[in-house]
This record gives structure tokens, sequence and C-alpha cells, in this order.
């Protein structure tokens, strides 16, 4: 029994795949060819497996080229956006053969192995060109910020798009490096992208890195700039080109997660609030350094396993074990506070008060309990009777 072509598994087969002339070719997610029709291999003069595994970005001439896998990876990236709306013109590059100009079009789809992309080439009648800035194709297409500060010819480029970001209408901004280095956050300038890190380099080489741009209105959002930083011989930086995204939001929650786990470790290391948190269903447990200092344990004391809260519960309390003593208390309830009393290291009783979230699977199993311990002033009373001796 035949096995279907990847053409029949998208719904394409034989002429229906393509028009006359029509190279066609199915890339994966990172833009590598996984499939070249016929027309393809003729086109590119490439044997029967050549084009397979390749980066389809490598078949074109761009003004800015590089061989790293991060930048084919990039430019595939810059490509389907630019694509998202119409043919793109480019100029490709036979492996043996004159350079021609082509339409291209991109189109997302979905085959049993997951998502791909087609890709349909039209050799065009006009005569090979020298190149296409697909940088510039980006910018006019998308709304992602551009900029090119080329330091040998003199120009810098800042895109609509990327005045927008910060805030700025298309006709301001001066197009000068000056305003570049007006903008850049005086703390990130060694991260920013016309910085050199590496000296003695030539040829291209691509940058990902993330600093701060100031906004119209006085405040810094932060950039993820992607792009290509591109050398002369003689190891000067000739030419910066890339894109900006905005990733201020990613960066005020990750600065409120750490905010918060700050407070936490104030509460539960320096503080009097003893953590714990014991995940019955993956057998891990941990104990804050302030639990350990409640019960008269040293900050390195190793304590392991759930049998330790279990050893210093009051036998009165939990006369059947860890779990039942967390599921017999306020049932019904995933969250609640209550009055215990933990043995200290020296063998007394101290009260405490507990709060506890609990998880619970649907056979009533006890999956996972996070809670604090906070010792009561000795001068408060408490319901049953003072601490037990």
């Amino acid at each position: 029994m035949a096995t279907a072509s990847p053409f029949q598994s998208l719904g394409l087969s034989g002429a229906n795949a393509r028009g006359g002339g029509v190279a066609f070719l199915m890339l994966d997610a990172a833009g590598r060819i996984l499939v070249a029709d016929a027309a393809a291999r003729e086109f590119w003069r490439a044997g029967a497996t050549e084009l397979v595994g390749d980066h389809f970005t490598s078949l074109f001439v761009f003004e800015v080229t590089s061989r790293d896998s991060s930048w084919l990876e990039s430019q595939w990236d810059v490509m389907v956006a630019a694509a998202a709306t119409a043919p793109l013109r480019l100029v490709a590059q036979p492996k043996d053969g004159p350079r021609a100009n082509v339409s291209v079009r991109v189109e997302a789809s979905t085959s049993p192995a997951g998502q791909v992309y087609l890709a349909f080439v039209t050799p065009e009648a006009a005569p090979g060109g020298t190149g296409v800035d697909l940088l510039a194709l980006l910018a006019d297409r998308s709304p992602v910020g551009l900029f090119d500060l080329n330091f040998k010819a003199g120009t810098f480029h800042y895109s609509p798009a990327w005045k927008k970001q910060l805030g700025y209408g298309e006709n301001e901004l001066q197009p000068t490096f000056e305003t570049w280095r007006q903008l850049v956050h005086p703390e990130d300038s060694t991260a920013a992208p016309d910085r050199v890190t590496t000296k003695f380099f030539s040829g291209a080489r691509s940058f990902s890195v993330e600093y701060r741009l100031r906004h119209k209105k006085g405040h810094y959002v932060w950039i993820h700039g992607i792009g290509l930083q591109v050398f002369g011989p003689e190891g000067d930086l000739e030419r910066v080109a890339g894109v900006n995204l905005d990733i201020t939001e990613r960066k005020e929650f990750e600065n409120t997660a750490v905010e918060s786990e700050d407070r936490f470790d104030e509460l539960t290391l320096r503080g009097p609030l003893g953590a714990f948190d014991l995940n019955f269903a993956a057998n891990r447990y941990w104990f804050s350094a302030a639990w350990k200092h409640l019960l008269g344990f040293a900050p390195d004391d190793l304590i392991d396993g759930a049998e330790t809260l279990a050893g210093v519960l009051h036998p009165e309390e939990a006369p059947t074990g860890l779990k039942e003593f967390f599921l017999a208390r306020h049932p019904g309830e995933t969250a609640y506070l209550d009055l215990c009393r933990l043995r200290h290291k020296d063998g007394h009783y101290v009260w405490v008060l507990g709060g506890v979230f609990r998880q619970v699977s649907r056979k009533r199993e006890l999956l996972r309990v996070v809670g604090f311990h906070c010792a009561l002033p000795p001068e408060l009373p408490v319901a049953g009777g003072p601490a037990i001796p």
C-alpha cells in the first residue's frame, strides 16, 4: 500500500501543488527545508537531497548575511512577518548559476508532524539583482521597531514603529547616532547592540540583548533587540541592524516576582514566620530557616522527610499520623488557620498559629501542604490551657 506524500497529507499533489514554473518547498517552524519538489531542485541546481535540512533563507541574497544558525533563524522570523500581508520580492542564489529575481509566498499550515510552512517561489523575468534588505521589508510591513546604524556609510535609520515604541511620531527624532546615544539608558550602554564585546573580529555576528530606551514621557522602556553586527576586515564595527521588541510587561512581571520572593525571604529567613512545603506526591519536603529556629534547630541542620514534622506534633493532636492530621482539621476547607503544639528541640512544647493550604485529590488523598507556623506570645491566653511543659 503506497504511503501518502507530504503534499497529499496537506491536500497538495502533482500539478495542483503549484502552477507552472513555481517551485514548492515545505519548511519546519524554524525555517529548515523538509521537502523540496523537482522544480525547486532544478531552480537551485541541487541534487535529490541537497536542499533538505538547509535554512530556507540561505537560498536568497541579502544585504547583510551570516552563516550563524541563530541569525538564519532570526532572518526566517523576519521573513515570515514580512510575508504576512503580501508575497516578497527577493533575489535567489542557485548553488551554481546566476542570481534571479523571484516572488516568494509563505503560508502557515499543519501536517501530521505539526506546524509547517509552505513556500511557493515564482521566478520573475527581470535579471537577477544584487540583494534585498530584509530588514527594510520588515520595516514596511511589521509593527516591530527597526533600527539600522550604518557607521561606514554615516547613515542612521529608525523606523516609524521603532519611534512609536518610544512615544514619538513618524517625523520626530533626528536620524543621527546622537539620537541613539541620548535614548539608551546610561546603565545599559555596555549591553546595547552597538557595543563591541570581542576585539579583532571580522564578518557578521548576530546579537540578542536586553536594554532600556528612554520614552518621550521620560520613563524607560525595556527592549529585546535582535539583529546583526557587521565588522570590517580590520575589526571595526561598520554596521548594526536589528529589530526591537517591547518587553516592558515581561520585565515588570519579573521584577514583581523578585520583590515577592524577597518579601517571602525576609519573613521566612530572618522573620518570625516559619514556612514549610510538604509535597507528598513528589516526595519533596522543605522547611525554612525561621521554622528551624522556632524549634531550636540551627539554620544548616538537615531536616529531611515528612517524618520531621510528624515527630514534633503533639501526640494528642496527631494520634494517627501526619497526613491524617492535615486531612482531619477543618474538613471541606482548602486553606485554614488553627492552633497546635510543636515539640522544641529541648523537649518542651510551644503553642503556634498554623496557616495551611492543602491540595487533595478526588480520592481524598493528600497531595501537598504548604503553610507556616508562628510562635504565640507567651502572655497570650490559649484555649485549652497554657503550653505543656
